[in-house]
């Protein structure tokens, strides 16, 4: 008997112990892609985890800092000179990007901030880059939900 309850022991504390390293390792992990601005696959390790409230709160710090890199990056491209195609390209690019953070992952955000925000991005990117297919489609998916719903399509666009 007291093997057993020895046993047991031992056993809780290498899974205690495992617990531990995996928790570390996904956070290094999830560091690691922040720092490379990985975010999407950060969200996405996340979302193989149980929900707890450190996962919670740990995506919510992802989503805000993604937020923050793709608003600095318009701000920045803005800054430059927007006749030439490159900066052109990757504003259209860094708009696209920021208006598919919205609808997909601003779940920190309200509804009607998120899609707004996400149709104006989306717009912006289309008309710096009228051939953009992917830009068309998410456009199309939103005012599809919005006329779905009886509402309103808005119409703004961002700068």
């Amino acid at each position: 008997m007291k093997n057993v309850f020895l046993f047991a022991v031992v056993m809780m504390a290498f899974v205690a112990c495992s617990s531990s390293e995996k928790k570390n390792d996904i956070d290094s992990q999830v560091q690691a892609m922040m720092e490379k601005h990985e975010y999407r696959e950060a969200l996405q390790l996340l979302s193989n985890l149980p929900s707890t409230e450190q996962t919670t709160a740990l995506a919510l710090e992802i989503r805000k800092q993604n937020q923050a890199f793709l608003e600095k990056q318009i701000a920045e491209l803005k800054a430059g000179d927007l006749n030439n195609a490159e900066t052109k390209a990757k504003l259209a690019k860094a708009h696209l990007d920021y208006g598919i953070f919205l609808e997909y992952y601003g779940e920190h955000l309200g509804m009607r901030e998120r899609m707004t925000g996400s149709l104006a991005h989306l717009r912006r990117s289309l008309q710096l880059d009228p051939e953009s297919e992917k830009a068309k489609a998410e456009i199309g998916q939103i005012e599809n939900i919005y006329k779905q719903m009886g509402r309103e399509v808005p119409q703004e666009i961002a700068e």
